[in-house]
C-alpha cells in the first residue's frame, strides 16, 4: 500500500501499475459508487461524495463513463453530496433515467432524501424508519 492512498485500503500501486498500460487501456477507480436495489432489481447508481470532497467536473471521462454504464443499464445515475452530519444531501441527476426522478438537482434533508430513495424502489417512507430518522436527529441535535 502506498502512503499518499488518501483512503488507506485500497491498492494505490495497481492503479498506478495499470496507467503503464497507456492511455488507450483506461480505466475507472470509482471512490463510492451504489448501486441501489429492491428485491435484486438495481433501481439507480449513485456516486456518493462527502460535502467537503472537490468538485466534480461530470464532462471528465470518468463521469463520462458512468453515465454511459447508466444509459445502458437504462438506470438512472446521480452524484449525491451528503454533509458530515447526515442531515443534507445535494442530489444531482446525471442521465436521462435519473431527470425522471429529479428534474433538477435539490438539496434535501435527511428525511427527504430516504424518502427519494423509497420512491425509486416505487415504495413509500415506513413509518418505523420515518421514527427513526426523527429520533435519530434528536439524538445527534443533543450532542451537538
Amino acid at each position: 500500500m502506498s502512503v499518499d492512498e488518501r483512503s488507506g485500503w485500497r491498492d494505490l500501486e495497481f492503479s498506478k501499475h495499470h496507467r503503464l498500460w497507456g492511455h488507450d487501456c483506461p480505466m475507472i477507480d470509482i471512490d463510492f459508487l451504489c448501486c441501489e436495489y429492491d428485491q435484486g432489481n438495481p433501481r439507480a447508481l449513485i456516486e456518493y461524495k462527502h460535502t467537503n470532497a472537490l468538485a466534480e467536473n461530470y464532462n471528465q471521462p470518468n463521469y463520462k463513463t458512468l453515465i454511459r454504464l447508466g444509459e445502458i443499464a437504462q438506470l438512472p445515475v446521480f452524484n449525491v453530496r451528503y454533509s458530515a452530519d447526515f442531515k443534507e444531501y445535494g442530489v444531482t441527476p446525471l442521465n436521462k433515467y435519473a431527470v425522471t426522478h429529479l428534474p433538477n438537482p435539490m438539496v434535501m434533508n435527511e428525511k427527504e432524501y430516504v424518502t427519494f430513495l423509497y420512491k425509486l424502489r416505487g415504495r413509500p417512507l415506513p413509518e418505523e424508519v420515518e421514527d427513526e430518522i426523527n429520533s435519530s436527529k434528536i439524538k445527534l441535535e443533543d450532542f451537538m
